[in-house]
C-alpha cells in the first residue's frame, strides 16, 4: 500500500476483519480516508462476551472512518445509532452486476424454447433454492415447508441449486418425509446457472440470504425469504416482489402460505417476477450499486483534503 498510495481506501469490513483492521491502522497512521463497507449488525444476533467487545471495536472504528458504505437501509439504520452522522453514511443496495444476469437469463430462456428445460417438472409448479447448503442458510426448514404444502394439496416441486456440508443431511429428511420424488438436487451450477433459474416460478431463501435475492430477481422470480443480510429490507416488497416473513412467529408456515398463493396463480408470481426483475435492474441494479460507491469514494477524498 505505501508504493501505491492510495488517496481513499475502500474497505470490506466485516468480511476480513482482522485485514480490515491492520488497513484502517495503516491509513490513519498516514491520515488516509477510509470507507468503511458493511452490512451493519444483524438483527437478533446473539453474540458472546468477545463477541460484544468485538463489536465495541469494530463500533470505535465505524465511527472513526471518513465515511460508511452500507449494504442496505437497515445499515444505514445501524450507522445511525451507533452515532455516526447522516451526512457520512451512503447506502448501496448490494446486488449482483444484475442487468448481466438479465442478459444471461435471456440468453437461457432462448435455449430452453430451442433445446428444452434442464430438468421435466412433469407440469407442477417449481420453488427454487439457490446457495451453499450450510447451517446460515437455515435449510432445516425446507423439508418442513415442503410437508406444509402437501397438507395443502400443493405439488409444486423443490429445485435446490448448491452444495455443501448439509447435502447428504437434506436427502435424509426430505426421504423421512417421502418427499424425495418432489426435490431435484442440482448440485453447485456456475456455467449453467441462468439454465436452471428459468425454469423455476418462484424463488425461496429460508435463512440468510443476501446476494441470491438479487439474483433470483434479476431472473424475473418473486422471492419469499425469511429475512437475510438486510438487502432483503429494500428488495422484498410485500405483495409486490415476494414476500419478507422476517420475524414471524411461525416462519415455515408463513413461507408455506405466500409459496401457496404464488404457485397457485402463475400469472400472478409472472407479474411479481416482472417486477422484481424491474427494480433490480433498473432502481437498485449493479449499475446503481457502483454509482454510489463512487459516491462515498468522492465524499472521503474531500474529507481528507
Amino acid at each position: 500500500m505505501s508504493e501505491f498510495d492510495p488517496d481513499v481506501l475502500l474497505v470490506e469490513g466485516g468480511s476480513n476483519l482482522l485485514n480490515s483492521l491492520m488497513v484502517v491502522a495503516w491509513a490513519k497512521i498516514r491520515r488516509k480516508p477510509v470507507v468503511w463497507w458493511t452490512l451493519g449488525e444483524l438483527p437478533g444476533r446473539r453474540y458472546t462476551a468477545v463477541g460484544r467487545l468485538m463489536r465495541k471495536l469494530i463500533g470505535i472504528v465505524e465511527r472513526s472512518c471518513a465515511a460508511l458504505l452500507l449494504y442496505s437501509t437497515q445499515g444505514l439504520d445501524y450507522a445511525v445509532r451507533i452515532g455516526v452522522d447522516r451526512s457520512r453514511c451512503f447506502v448501496a443496495v448490494n446486488v449482483i452486476d444484475t442487468l448481466a444476469a438479465e442478459r444471461s437469463a435471456a440468453e437461457a430462456v432462448r435455449r430452453k424454447s430451442e433445446v428444452g428445460p434442464k430438468f421435466d417438472a412433469c407440469g407442477h409448479p417449481t420453488i427454487v433454492f439457490v446457495g451453499a447448503l450450510v447451517p446460515q442458510k437455515s435449510l432445516e426448514l425446507l423439508p418442513s415447508i415442503l410437508s406444509a404444502l402437501r397438507q395443502k394439496g400443493n405439488s409444486s416441486r423443490l429445485l435446490i441449486i448448491g452444495d455443501g456440508p448439509l447435502a447428504a443431511l437434506l436427502e435424509m429428511q426430505f426421504a423421512s418425509l417421502g418427499l424425495s420424488d418432489s426435490v431435484i438436487f442440482a448440485g453447485e451450477q456456475r456455467k449453467d446457472l441462468s439454465d436452471w433459474l428459468v425454469c423455476a416460478d418462484v424463488g425461496l431463501l429460508p435463512g440468510l440470504g443476501g446476494l441470491a435475492i438479487s439474483e433470483l430477481m434479476a431472473h424475473g422470480l418473486p422471492v419469499i425469504c425469511n429475512g437475510g443480510d438486510g438487502t432483503d429490507v429494500d428488495l422484498i416488497q410485500n405483495g409486490k416482489t415476494g414476500y419478507n416473513v422476517r420475524g414471524a412467529a411461525n416462519p415455515v408456515q408463513e413461507m408455506a402460505s405466500y409459496l401457496h398463493l404464488l404457485t397457485s396463480d402463475l400469472k400472478c408470481a409472472q407479474a411479481m417476477g416482472v417486477a422484481a426483475r424491474e427494480l433490480v435492474t433498473r432502481e437498485m441494479s449493479g449499475e446503481a450499486m457502483v454509482q454510489v460507491m463512487c459516491d462515498a469514494v468522492r465524499y472521503a477524498a474531500r474529507q481528507g483534503k
